[in-house]
């Protein structure tokens, strides 16, 4: 690590000011931290604390105010350079994209005066995370990995950048007991050899731990700033929140629980002496200011009018991946708990209850036999769950607030469950929001911009409105502030005093002795102890689980996931599809000799080489997330400029070649900057383009013209060892495409843009220049496949060309390409150019119908499309059942 420049005051912030539509995130905020130092910022959600961090990291612009790192003045930043100047930010949510892997991931992360070369990457990253300690392999695709492992990644790429200044948002949120205190210890060495760390949290009892100072936001002010020892953590709790928190949680239903079936489960050994539990109060909470009777339903029962004569939920001899043997049951208007060392098995036990993994035995709501196929039947019988992956699971992200609470609703605020009744649908969302407190600039604001505890509170507000039997809920609070837990708290009550039964799976212990009614402690799989009432504490819980003698499930909890081994390269698709090539032709030629004829070869193979490098053009605006429907258009205007010039020598016909390029990058760039900075989407952008360059193609070259001299014919048509020379090009286009992709930094920042825009900013992409450079190379590769089709045809014509735009589709696709960006082979496509020019040849040597060829292409491309989306549904699965067992 190196300590070569050092300053007391390493990071200054002054009167940074950020404002959204509706919204002043940032209102004059001052922040000052030294070197040698861990400074917390604490506030509830929504304060501005992740937006004064991106400030600081340069993934957020701010109005006005500056920022000093290192000695240097800046009036804004970028990540990148935020990096090159000594800062690493890690956010709450890892910002790795899916498409590459963990060595490329480390790539684009670590500035460039400690970045590996990419012959070394995968060697550095190795030894890198073996001296971290982490078991994970450098080839593994992010998309492969947990989130804790994302996390982790993502926290192994920050220290590996040897950061002088170090900032963690809300790090330990996906973490266990393990990784947090290997962490602290990683903190613990950076601040010691004289670095400074920002370290944002909900947890108090972590600022105690590794934190000097901290500062206070409310509001988007800084309320208070100064040493960690000087308050209580009432005092800090009070200044959060701008209240006093007289107490915390709800008072509990008195529920009978003798009536639900349990397990015999060993308690003996747990400790009850000294167990103190009066410092958790119970009083009423002063809810004045708190509306409840706008909640979406009608009156609310209270603790008395629940009916807790029988179990609604019951569940007996439960087992799947991680867990077994679970029995027991959850009586209406009871909230239980679910609590265990994390990878015991408690949240795939959630799960399964969810219908999200199998398992096996028997599940009853209200003692209707219940068969969990998957969450949709879970749903059917009342079950609602709501993930702790809030984006990822729970949420749309890119719809608005007022459509992600009426999402499961929406029959009820309609005109015969089809047509919605705009009106009753936003008087419903209404009334749900301003019972929970969601706090949104508007209800069609994106459910995104909302904080975490906002998030979860519309989250809530939706299960209220669908009335569940059951409720299952995934760290409830996790992200959130300390005032929105004080209202998840109570909603999650009130939702119980209705008659719901409600799950909580939850990581703190305190928050389980608080708010539930019973607590099944799991171990290894298998309920360790089930505490309630007297029995119910902090202590017990802990020792609950710590104590535990249980012998292990076997399951792959904790174990990580192997990566996918990348055969001959990672190019299979290519190898298949040229597999399919050959034995399409040797059928055609059984049939019809002449197939293999040399010169219907090189027919095939002129063809194809015009339809490759078209492809490959497709392909790269494909893997940045978009489509080009302009590229026939590209492709007619080089065939016309190229012709111009193919009257003379061979050496006008350069001339013409680099005018036709020329054309093509000028498309390229007017479709870029349509997308990017007008903002159009890509299908739209290029169409227009599209028509655009085929009206000028035609205005030059109203009818077939400029056939080319004899001379050029015959260089044209020259082979090498028997191949055309332009297929040739072709082939050695895609070996530079496959090159670009996979090995140099322009490729990496194609994939992560393609894969997530977001994400690959925050990682320090210039999506905008990106994308640019993208459209750019695609408009030149589609200006060559035009020249190349002028070697074909040998003359100008503006009509041709557009038939290569649906077909340069079908190669990408069936080259294995993401259809929603981020992936794709050149080599793939020019061997699904060669196969789809194959299957065109043979159709005609087989005397078929043309019809046959589009009804062919459809198939494949189908297929093609599908296999990669069913391959992502497993990996998910996998992801989902290592993170959950």
């Amino acid at each position: 690590m190196t300590t070569s420049v050092r300053h007391d005051t390493v990071l200054t912030l002054r009167g940074i000011v950020k404002t959204y539509p509706g919204v002043r995130a940032l209102d004059g905020v001052d922040l000052t931290v030294r070197a040698g130092e861990v400074h917390a910022v604490l506030g509830e959600n929504g304060a501005g604390k992740s937006t004064l961090v991106g400030v600081a990291a340069g993934a957020v612009a701010p109005d006005s105010g500056t920022i000093t790192l290192l000695g240097r003045e800046h009036r804004r930043l970028t990540p990148a350079l935020a990096r090159a100047d000594g800062l690493a930010l890690v956010y709450q949510t890892p910002v790795l994209v899916g498409s590459l892997t963990v060595a490329e991931s480390m790539l684009m992360l670590l500035p460039e005066r400690v970045r590996p070369g990419v012959d070394q990457v995968a060697a550095w990253t190795r030894r890198h995370l073996d001296e971290l300690g982490l078991p994970i392999d450098a080839a593994t695709l992010v998309a492969d990995l947990t989130p804790r492992q994302a996390h982790l990644i993502e926290i192994a790429a920050a220290l590996g950048s040897e950061p002088q200044v170090l900032v963690l948002d809300e790090p330990t949120e996906a973490l266990g007991p393990d990784e947090t205190e290997w962490l602290f210890e990683q903190v613990r060495r950076l601040v010691a050899a004289g670095g400074a760390v920002v370290y944002i949290t909900h947890r108090i009892p972590e600022i105690r731990q590794i934190a000097q100072r901290l500062t206070v936001l409310r509001d988007g002010r800084v309320v208070d700033s100064g040493d960690v020892g000087a308050q209580t953590d009432e005092e800090i709790v009070e200044l959060i929140v701008g209240r006093s928190l007289e107490t915390t949680f709800p008072p509990k239903a008195d529920l009978p629980t003798a009536d639900l079936p349990t397990a015999d489960l060993p308690t003996a050994d747990l400790p009850t002496a000294d167990l103190p539990t009066a410092d958790l109060p119970t009083a009423d909470l002063p809810t004045a200011d708190l509306p409840t009777a706008d909640l979406p339903t009608a009156d609310l029962p209270t603790a008395g009018r629940t009916d807790a004569s029988s179990s609604l939920l019951t569940f007996d001899g439960l087992t799947g991946t991680g867990f077994r043997g679970v029995n027991g049951g959850v009586h209406r208007g009871e909230i239980l708990g679910l609590a265990g060392v994390e990878g015991n098995g408690q949240r795939q036990f959630l799960r399964a209850l969810a219908g999200l993994v199998p398992a096996s035995g028997r599940v009853a709501v209200d003692g209707r036999p219940v068969r969990l196929t998957g969450p949709a039947a879970a749903a059917r019988h009342g079950i609602v769950f709501l993930s702790g992956e809030r984006l990822a699971e729970a949420m749309f992200g890119q719809l608005s607030v007022r459509e992600n609470v009426a999402a499961t609703h929406l029959p009820a605020v309609s005109i015969g469950k089809v047509l919605p009744r705009r009106g009753a649908e936003r008087q419903t969302v209404a009334a749900a929001v301003t019972s929970l407190r969601v706090k949104t600039a508007t209800l069609d604001s994106p459910v995104g911009a909302l904080s975490g505890g906002n998030q979860q509170k519309a989250l809530l507000a939706r299960a209220a409105l669908g009335e569940p039997a059951v409720l299952l809920v995934e760290d409830p609070t996790q992200g959130v502030d300390a005032g929105a837990r004080v209202e998840i708290y109570r909603v999650l009550r009130e939702l119980a005093a209705r008659g719901t039964a409600v799950v909580v799976l939850s990581t703190d212990a305190v928050e389980l002795e608080g708010l539930c009614d019973r607590v099944l402690v799991f171990s290894r799989g298998r309920v360790q102890a089930e505490l309630a009432a007297d029995t119910l504490s902090e202590r017990h819980v802990t020792g609950a689980a710590v104590l535990a003698t249980e012998a292990a499930v076997e399951h792959g909890a904790n174990r990580t996931r192997p990566p996918r081994r990348r055969l001959f390269g990672g190019e299979t698709q290519t190898l298949a599809v040229l597999a399919m090539t050959v034995v399409g032709a040797a059928v055609t030629a059984a049939s019809s000799p002449a197939f293999l004829s040399l010169i219907s070869l090189q027919q095939l193979l002129v063809a194809a080489a015009s339809l490759a490098l078209v492809g490959l053009a497709q392909l790269v605006v494909v893997i940045t997330g978009g489509i080009d429907l302009s590229v026939g258009s590209t492709v007619a205007v080089a065939v016309v400029v190229v012709s111009f010039f193919a009257d003379g020598a061979p050496a006008a016909f350069a001339i013409g070649i680099v005018a036709a390029v020329g054309a093509g990058i000028l498309v390229g760039l007017i479709n870029g900057t349509l997308v990017t900075a007008v903002g159009l989407p890509p299908v739209v952008a290029t169409l227009i383009t599209g028509i655009g360059v085929l009206g000028m193609a035609q205005l030059l070259r109203p009818l077939p013209g400029g056939a080319a001299s004899g001379a050029l014919r015959t260089l044209l048509g020259t082979t090498i060892a028997g191949v055309p020379l332009t297929f040739l090009v072709a082939v050695a286009a895609g070996v530079a495409g496959h090159l670009l992709l996979r090995r140099s930094r322009l490729g990496r920042a194609l994939r992560a843009t393609g894969s997530d825009p977001v994400r690959a900013a925050r990682m320090g992409v210039d999506t905008i220049r990106t994308k640019l450079t993208g459209y750019a190379i695609a408009g030149a590769l589609a200006a060559l496949g035009g020249v190349v089709l002028y070697a074909q045809t040998g003359v100008g014509n503006a009509a041709v060309g557009q038939a290569l735009t649906l077909a340069s589709v079908a190669a990408v696709v069936l080259g294995g390409a993401s259809i929603f960006g981020g992936s794709g082979s050149a080599l793939a496509t020019v061997a699904a150019a060669l196969f789809l020019q194959t299957v065109t040849s043979a159709i005609s040597f087989l005397s078929f119908s043309l019809a046959w060829q589009f009804w062919i292409q459809g198939v494949l491309v189908v297929a093609a499309a599908s296999l990669p989306l069913l391959r992502n549904r497993r990996r998910r699965r996998a992801v989902v059942a290592l993170a959950a067992g």
